[in-house]
């Protein structure tokens, strides 16, 4: 009985102090994207999807010769074209675009969050026929270009304007990474109102993160954050350990398990100091706790 009921504050105990290791750590980056490569040296594009709500995805398939026109200024219609190669990916809110997706040609991509960053073109300044909404630009890539290099060659003529989604209610703040099946990848934000277009070496990006100006800086930052994170939880953890849990697991009664009961709270601390039936020695409540 006593053995159980220290179990039971343990697990209580534990609870309440990663709770508050992780109150107070840093706020994770909402999605993560990264290029991976195979054992025959083929890339594998992944990523994370850690939006705090339900996009509602279905696995799409995008046919060749698809008619798109996309959302201009004011409701009109904006960019129009049809579709050069087939793409299958994850939609979100049942509409024909992908969030993710993979072409026939290999090219791979997603879009992810950009809060605080992402500045789009002013709606009353574009063209309306060169106009996207901020979810459109990925499917107009996956199904126009084969590699990253065509979708920079292609860049001059777009603008992503500044247009609510209507399942959201407002203009959803995202950049884009792009990889090809050669691995090189692209990155697009869109900043200021302009598009920055950068390549992408490490083939990772964060979201919530400018891929510019020093990506290899911010990934450092970004692990070393991580990690703080995960060492103070596992120091919670293991001063736990030491106090808390039973230094062996045994099937005999609780009168002959030994506990360290350096960390135990005094008032639940009730093993009397000597040894056990086992030989063990057995520790009394400690002055502090």
């Amino acid at each position: 009985m006593i053995h159980r009921q220290k179990i039971r504050a343990f697990r209580r105990l534990a609870a309440v102090a990663l709770a508050g290791v992780l109150a107070f750590a840093p706020a994770a980056e909402a999605c993560t994207s990264f290029l991976l490569k195979a054992a025959d040296g083929s890339p594998v594009y992944g990523r994370t999807m850690e939006f705090g709500f339900k996009l509602q995805s279905d696995a799409i398939v995008i046919p060749r010769q698809f008619a798109f026109t996309a959302t201009g200024p004011g409701g009109k219609p904006g960019l129009t074209w049809k579709t050069r190669y087939g793409v299958v990916g994850l939609n979100a809110f049942g509409a024909p675009i992908v969030t993710d997706g993979l072409n026939e040609k290999g090219l791979a991509g997603g879009i992810l969050y950009f809060p605080e960053y992402a500045g789009y073109a002013d709606p009353a300044k574009a063209d309306p026929a060169h106009a996207l909404a901020p979810w459109e630009f990925l499917t107009w890539a996956l199904t126009n270009f084969a590699t990253v290099a065509e979708v920079r060659a292609a860049m001059d003529g777009i603008s992503i304007i500044d247009v609510a989604e209507p399942s959201l209610g407002i203009t959803p703040p995202v950049h884009y990474t792009l990889h090809d099946a050669s691995g090189a990848s692209l990155v697009i934000e869109p900043v200021g109102g302009a598009l920055k277009v950068y390549d992408n070496p490490l083939g990772v990006m964060f979201a919530a993160l400018r891929l510019a100006p020093d990506h290899s800086a911010q990934l450092r930052e970004a692990i070393a954050r991580e990690r703080r994170t995960v060492n103070s939880v596992r120091r919670v953890l293991r001063a736990l350990g030491r106090g808390i849990w039973p230094a062996r697991h045994s099937r005999r009664s609780d009168a002959a398990i030994p506990f360290r009961a350096r960390a135990w709270p005094r008032h639940l601390c009730q093993a009397p100091a000597g040894r056990g039936a086992d030989g063990a020695p057995r520790r009394a409540c400690p002055q502090q706790f």
